[in-house]
């Protein structure tokens, strides 16, 4: 796979949200390895992990879509991560494949044409539901929005966002839960909001858990 078509490989993976690309990168990495397997491949991610200084303890990872029950990692350590890979050298083929809000992927449809943080925001969604029998509902596992965002002030914040284990009971509910997430990368753009704003204003927001880190331009 060249170079051309990695990029390619990872905006399928990334704009498109193709869960069973991004499941087929453990081997290929491995592959470029001289590497054959599945596990490879995740030794291979791990060993990257742990160059980039993340907190491993604070990470589980058992597949490459990162929707299994196993998959789980830290506000803060994804955060880390975000900031670790605009800063590589080849930092433009990953943001260039990230969706941009209002304007391409799975992002495209997520704002207001007119709404003016259409294309300030670079960032990828994640969602994991289960279903509730004893209910006859499902359960949001999980659902985040993290990336990378320039405010109107220009401030450029790298940002994650989750909202864990919240029962809903049908897909509108599930879309409002994604509508909140990008409500909230609206008042960040608008208002120029610092970490703890941000904390402020999620905090009536029954569904949302939201945390914030000390680092200047860094909200999760």
């Amino acid at each position: 796979m060249n170079f051309k078509t990695r990029s390619e490989n990872l905006k399928l993976i990334l704009k498109v949200s193709q869960n069973m690309q991004a499941d087929s990168l453990l081997p290929l990495m491995a592959v470029k390895e001289g590497k054959r397997s599945f596990w490879d491949g995740l030794a291979i991610e791990h060993a990257f992990l742990q160059k980039a200084g993340l907190n491993l303890n604070a990470i589980s990872i058992s597949d490459g879509r990162g929707n299994s029950d196993a998959d789980l990692m830290a506000p803060s350590v994804t955060v880390q991560l975000l900031r670790y890979m605009s800063s590589r050298n080849n930092s433009e083929v990953y943001l260039d494949a990230l969706p941009i809000l209002g304007v391409d992927g799975s992002l495209a449809t997520s704002v207001a044409p007119d709404n003016p943080v259409k294309g300030k925001v670079q960032a990828k969604t994640g969602t994991t539901t289960k279903y509730d029998a004893i209910n006859g509902r499902l359960t949001l596992s999980s659902k985040a929005l993290t990336g990378y965002m320039t405010t109107s002030k220009g401030r450029r914040l790298v940002f994650a966002i989750y909202v864990n284990n919240v029962p809903i009971q049908d897909i509108n509910e599930l879309k409002q839960v994604g509508n909140d997430l990008e409500s909230i990368c609206e008042a960040i753009y608008r208002n120029n909001l610092t970490p703890i704003f941000v904390s402020r204003l999620c905090s009536t927001k029954k569904s949302t858990v939201f945390h914030q880190n000390p680092i200047t331009n860094t909200v999760f």
